[in-house]
């Protein structure tokens, strides 16, 4: 009997480990001014009043993230209003970006982001009063735009 509930709650524990949500995927990669790692991604193609825009925050959008940047025309930032809509792979130049170090230093800046062919995948490149700031990105996901 003993066997058998150790059999039943080991084939439990197997079934509830199989159905727990992958890890994170994506992440980025800053290699200058610092050097950070960034394990998650979160990023999606607007639609609606949205239309044109992709957001991409690393590990995620909001207050946790490190890495974080939109492409498209963005009606409520200037300088950016203008700017051409996310259609795919590319070159998109003058994108607002930010960029903090583990140690908590913000840097902000305007420059230029490259889609990679496999729309999920590319890399950054700005100017900040700090100097220049570079690396790499991955979604984790290709972006349906």
């Amino acid at each position: 009997m003993r066997m058998m509930r150790l059999s039943l709650l080991c084939g439990f524990l197997l079934l509830v480990s199989a159905a727990q949500p992958d890890a994170p995927q994506g992440g980025a990669r800053i290699d200058v001014p610092f050097k950070r790692q960034i394990a998650g991604a979160q990023c999606y193609v607007g639609s609606g009043a949205s239309a044109g825009d992709a957001a991409f925050g690393f590990p995620a959008r909001g207050l946790s993230q490190a890495l974080a940047f939109t492409i498209g025309p963005l009606k409520n930032s200037p300088g950016q209003e203008n700017n051409k809509p996310y259609s795919g792979p590319g070159t998109y130049p003058n994108v607002g970006m930010m960029a903090k170090s583990e140690a908590g230093k913000t840097i902000f800046g305007y420059g230029s982001i490259v889609v990679n062919a496999d729309q999920q995948t590319g890399a950054f490149a700005f100017e900040s009063n700090a100097g220049k700031a570079s690396g790499s990105w991955n979604c984790g996901h290709p972006l349906k735009h």
